[in-house]
């Protein structure tokens, strides 16, 4: 029994029972809170077990020497010393020490007890030369090691393991080794018009954030995001430059040096999702001289701690290092609108919106509600689609019936709502719409769904193409 719990408690250090106690299963955890007591005097327990060790192997060492001549006894005591007292005992507990040590520790307080004037002064000198027992500690590159033993023996995914691994390096990287080189950087020049070519550049790159330069693409001047644009109109040639002004939104500046967790807890602000790169160029004598290098974004840390590239819509390359571009049919947004006007049903749509108040001349202007018209889908509504409306859920659009008839079941009737009539059009002016009604379909409808928030941009665009002041405060389109 000495010789097992000598190598099946002394190697369930103190760690690895606190983390059985918090981590393991309702036995495990059970067993480890009751051997942890007595574990967690270390050099206590091993001089009780060495001692008891030794001295059951040398009273059979004497007993063996009374009862049989000097060769037998030997030869006999140390049979049943290494069968009975070392091979089967160790390679019991090593398997199932946590176990053995639960249903023997009541044995061990009581041999710890009766030994206690031996074991106690050498315990004390063993503490005070080794000092405190840690347990096992691993390093950065053996938790790795460990992690790629684990995924082959145990249920932790080949995936799991590489974003483990992938976590415990992201400390270590910087900003440099992540960013996208400027010369990479789809910008554009602050001294640009937002025309039908600008606005098609930038959406078929499929970027939502695009920086800007002034005179020299190291001199980035800001940051324009594609939806501040969403209802201005191309044929307005309006500056850049203007934007920027209304909205001033900025890039935040970090040095290439900077760690990847910094800049994490810096996205993590929710200040910005991108940020500018740039390193001392001159330290010599004299103040230092920045140049801006690269930008850095939160899908780029990202990737790093997932240690695999997420490849979105808007991605041009698969990574920034190899360059190899992604293969997709980008977005033609002059070729949108083109398809748009062949269509022929933006006037037509136009004249129904027209003959409401809420899209009168004075509200929305011409170009705007076009504008409006050729950004919202049109939807088709059939039997058994989930109803547009239903009675008491709160909602923030309006419906106008394109074609076909929307019928409306609520306080015991039903309302059949035809072409060029609107649904719900309290929604677009109202903090919250609340509908007293479920809606239906018999046969195939085509419905043009406004949003709330489409419609306060499309006044704000209004305000904004006038030259009202008050635009100058809208946050956003």
């Amino acid at each position: 029994m000495f010789s097992g719990l000598n190598l099946g408690l002394m190697s369930l250090d103190k760690l690895g029972l606190e983390i059985v106690i918090q981590s393991g299963t309702a036995k495990q955890s059970l067993y480890a809170k009751r051997i942890y007591p007595i574990r967690k005097r270390g050099n206590l327990l091993l001089c009780t077990i060495l001692l008891g060790n030794v001295s059951v192997n040398a009273l059979l060492s004497i007993l063996m020497a009374d009862f049989t001549s000097g060769v037998v006894g030997f030869l006999l005591s140390t049979i049943i010393i290494v069968i009975c007292g070392e091979i089967g005992p160790q390679a019991i507990c090593s398997r199932h020490g946590l176990a053995v040590g639960y249903y023997t520790v009541w044995l061990v307080w009581i041999f710890l007890i009766i030994l206690l004037p031996l074991s106690y002064p050498i315990s004390k000198i063993l503490d005070w030369a080794l000092g405190r027992e840690l347990g096992t500690i691993y390093s950065r590159n053996e938790l790795k090691k460990l992690l790629e033993m684990h995924s082959t023996y145990s249920d932790i995914t080949k995936d799991e393991t590489t974003m483990m691994s992938g976590v415990l390096d992201f400390g270590r990287k910087e900003v440099s080794e992540v960013m996208t080189p400027l010369e990479d950087v789809f910008m554009i020049d602050i001294d640009d018009n937002l025309n039908v070519e600008t606005i098609s550049k930038m959406l078929e790159m499929g970027y939502s954030r695009v920086p800007v330069y002034e005179g020299d693409p190291e001199r980035v001047a800001g940051l324009l995001f594609v939806k501040d644009l969403a209802l201005l109109n191309p044929q307005d040639n309006i500056p850049v430059r203007k934007i920027l002004q209304i909205y001033g939104r900025n890039l935040p500046r970090i040095f290439s040096d900077t760690p990847l967790a910094e800049v994490l807890a810096e996205f993590k602000r929710g200040r910005s999702h991108i940020a500018l790169v740039r390193r001392v160029k001159d330290d010599g004598v004299g103040d230092p001289v920045y140049e801006n290098v690269g930008i850095v974004t939160l899908e780029d840390v990202i990737e790093e701690i997932l240690q695999d590239e997420i490849i979105d819509e808007t991605d041009v390359y698969v990574d920034n290092k190899s360059q190899a571009k992604v293969r997709r049919q980008l977005f033609d947004y002059q070729a949108s609108l083109a398809h748009t006007a062949t269509e022929g049903q933006g006037e037509n749509i136009m004249s129904i919106l027209r003959e409401l108040s809420e899209f009168s001349e004075e509200t929305v202007s011409d170009s705007v509600l076009l504008k409006l018209i050729q950004q919202t889908p049109v939807v088709d509504v059939n039997p058994g689609d989930p109803p547009l409306y239903t009675e008491g859920k709160p909602e923030s659009f309006c419906v106008i019936v394109l074609k076909g008839s929307i019928h409306l079941k609520g306080n015991s009737q039903v309302i059949e709502v035809f072409e060029r009539s609107p649904i719900g059009i309290k929604a677009l002016v109202y903090d919250q719409f609340v509908p007293t009604f479920t809606s239906s379909v018999s046969n195939t409808a085509s419905v043009l769904k406004i949003t709330k928030r489409a419609y306060t941009a499309a006044i704000q665009a209004t305000l904004f193409e006038r030259g009202d002041p008050d635009s100058m405060f809208v946050d956003d389109f």
